[in-house]
């Protein structure tokens, strides 16, 4: 990977300020993978040689099966038509990678990267008169995620808890609609909770982690008891920009799992007030 790092500094202003911004990319490929070099495979991603560490790995989703007559009649690259086991109408409806006509675990195929491309922040920070302002910024690009959460709520069977999104499920009259049908158990070997691109996010984000503004009260005020006094007040992680649903987008993935998010606990908002002085 490449790492970049521009400043500027002014201090020949009333308004005295610095700038900086960082930028680092990063590319990876294995090599080597033990003795045999055979794949290894961590839960919904898979590492192998000549591929980046920990890609997603599932079926290709190709949208909703609308009727009996369109389960039928599906055909895959080939012309071969293709036998989804226990498929209904409402049921997702995934691809047939090695066209060998049956849906079967060998047509998961990569699905993406939980590695960013790219890492950038801005930071900065500013003085005029008493007063002072640093703000810290931070964010990824070019990235998946899968969050834990998200994916045992959208399951399409059984009775625990689920996404207020279920309630927009495919029914014979409610055909409009990405969310595959809901039934108290499967009807066959493929379900509709088979891991495919159903349930990969978009990951970018720029998140605002840190806000604090403060005033250098002059000395004079307190005839010498107290010096230096400064007040504040700070903001942590008080927004952050990204398409991505789960509770915490910056979280710390696995080795082999980069992109997975097992429930990492949420990031709290937090707002401070105080003081700092000296007698």
């Amino acid at each position: 990977g490449l790492e970049f790092l521009l400043a500027y500094h002014n201090d020949q202003h009333a308004v005295k300020f610095d700038i900086s911004a960082n930028l680092s990319t990063l590319n990876n490929k294995v090599t080597k993978l033990g003795v045999s070099n055979e794949p290894r495979t961590n839960g919904n991603s898979r590492t192998e040689v000549g591929r980046e560490v920990g890609s997603f790995y599932g079926y290709v989703y190709e949208g909703i099966f609308q009727s009996q007559e369109q389960i039928d009649n599906r055909v895959n690259d080939e012309g071969e038509p293709i036998n989804q086991n226990g498929a209904q109408p409402g049921d997702v409806a995934y691809a047939d990678i090695n066209n060998d006509g049956e849906i079967t675990n060998e047509d998961q195929t990569f699905l993406g990267s939980g590695l960013p491309k790219v890492n950038f922040g801005l930071n900065v920070s500013a003085q005029w008169k008493g007063f002072d302002l640093s703000v810290f910024t931070f964010g990824a690009g070019g990235f998946k995620a899968v969050d834990f959460v998200d994916v045992t709520l959208r399951s399409s069977y059984g009775a625990l808890n689920k996404s207020v999104e279920l309630l927009n499920a495919w029914t014979p009259d409610n055909t409009s609609t990405d969310v595959p049908r809901v039934a108290n158990r499967s009807t066959g070997s493929i379900t509709n909770d088979m891991f495919s691109q159903r349930f990969i996010q978009d990951a970018s984000y720029l998140k605002l982690a840190n806000i604090q503004l403060g005033y250098n009260l002059p000395d004079r005020l307190f005839n010498g008891y107290i010096k230096g006094l400064r007040i504040y007040a700070t903001g942590q992680n008080l927004f952050t920009f990204s398409e991505y649903r789960g509770y915490n987008v910056d979280f710390a993935g696995g080795t082999f799992t980069p992109g997975y998010n097992y429930a990492s606990y949420p990031t709290p908002r937090t707002l401070m007030l105080g003081a700092q002085f000296s007698f």
